[in-house]
């Protein structure tokens, strides 16, 4: 009589186990935890619907073994079934002419049934971080922010440089001086002394005879 529907919803009905101090052993699952051909997973299913209808759709492909409407435990329909089938061959004509029917405004999904697998237990969880288990090092990207700089951040703009500013700065010529200098124009450097022609002996006999 376990899940079977009292007024529209579930009852729930367990063994009565007599709590002891040790660990009480873990209860397994009732369904597979693997691909199954024969059953069908079926989605996006309107709350209205209900086990007659899913049969009345599907029992037009094959026979049917088994349809379960997943539910909450207050009973409230998750818009999830399954439909398992007598062969794998029925199951595959169902999906091809059920897939994206529409039900009461719902396009249906329908595929072979695989769930995922179940979580990893806490406690062998925890027994792998006694034994160190070493997680991978992460390497970080190249930071946008900073060139050059590894890690999840760059340079962040609180973060003050050590270095004096004015090693910082390249000396530019200040504007005044660029514009004098660039509104005068060189001036003609006068000949110096040492490059006027060398006068020679005849020149020297020539300047005393007039003195």
């Amino acid at each position: 009589m376990d899940r079977e529907a009292v007024e529209g919803r579930p009852m729930y009905i367990d063994r009565y186990v007599v709590k002891e101090k040790q660990k009480p052993a873990t209860k397994d699952f009732k369904y597979e935890m693997k691909m199954e051909k024969n059953k069908l997973f079926v989605s996006n299913l309107p709350r209205s619907a209900t086990k007659e209808e899913l049969k009345k759709l599907f029992g037009q492909y094959g026979q049917l073994k088994e349809v379960r409407v997943v539910t909450y435990r207050s009973g409230v329909p998750k818009g999830l079934a399954y439909v398992e089938f007598e062969n794998e061959v029925d199951a595959s004509k169902a999906i091809i002419g059920t897939d994206g029917t529409n039900i009461g405004g719902h396009n249906i999904c329908v595929a072979i049934s695989n769930p995922p697998s179940r979580k990893q237990p806490i406690s062998e969880r925890k027994e792998n971080e006694k034994e160190g288990e070493s997680k991978p090092a992460i390497n970080y990207p190249k930071s946008l922010g900073a060139k050059g700089v590894s890690g999840p951040r760059g340079k962040g703009r609180t973060q003050l440089s050590m270095m004096p500013r004015s090693l910082q700065r390249n000396t530019v010529p200040q504007p005044k001086e660029m514009g004098a200098t660039a509104g005068k124009e060189p001036q003609q450097q006068s000949p110096s002394e040492g490059d006027k022609p060398k006068m020679s002996n005849a020149d020297f006999a020539k300047m005393f005879l007039k003195s």
